[in-house]
């Protein structure tokens, strides 16, 4: 209940109704003040208990398919972990491409885990509060021009974006606090709003 009150629903167990119950609860208390909650749209044992957060975070391990270890899709992963480990030699470009792809993936809303549940990410936000800047080509700016900081003024912040021109992203560790705050909605744009993937702004609008 603790990570309800404090508006983490990372850890929240969907497929319990007294989790899930206590959470639309916190929905229509917080509707009042026009807060409102995203919640999963489909019967709640349909969505994941696999921390959306790690995988997030584990898609950007070089394309190496750690998240798929991590969601229970074994197969999948070792497939992409020798994929990657091999073709690299050939392609360099691949581990970027497949950590991209990753994050795309597991943003799009439709990623599953390894009992076929959907890994969805929930927030606790305002409408007002959402970013028009289209998160998916956001991702695309930091994950290939990320060192230069495309995706900062891209997203309205040239300032920031000089900065990382600079110093070349932070030397790529900028970069790569960013690319995980693009793909988990801490990211915000020039005006303060927080940059969501689509299929957040569909059921919070």
């Amino acid at each position: 209940m603790a990570a309800i009150d404090s508006g983490n629903y990372d850890d929240v167990d969907w497929g319990n109704y007294e989790d899930r119950f206590n959470v639309e609860k916190k929905a229509e208390e917080k509707s009042a003040d026009g807060r409102f909650t995203q919640v999963h749209p489909v019967h709640p044992g349909d969505l994941s208990t696999v921390g959306y957060k790690t995988s997030a975070f584990l898609s950007m391990m070089g394309g190496l398919g750690f998240q798929h270890y991590h969601s229970g899709r074994y197969g999948l992963g070792l497939l992409q972990t020798v994929g990657c480990v091999v073709l690299s030699v050939f392609v360099p470009i691949l581990p970027a491409v497949l950590t991209l792809s990753s994050l795309q993936y597991l943003n799009s809303g439709n990623a599953v885990d390894g009992y076929g549940k959907v890994m969805r990410q929930v927030v606790d936000i305002k409408k007002e509060e959402m970013s028009d800047v289209n998160q998916r080509t956001a991702q695309v700016f930091c994950g290939f021009l990320g060192m230069i900081g495309a995706h900062q003024f891209y997203a309205g912040k040239p300032f920031k974006g000089i900065a990382m021109l600079c110093t070349l992203g932070g030397l790529g560790i900028w970069a790569f606090v960013n690319n995980y705050q693009l793909a988990t909605c801490g990211f915000k744009d020039g005006r303060g709003k927080v940059i969501c993937p689509d299929y957040i702004k569909q059921q919070i609008l």
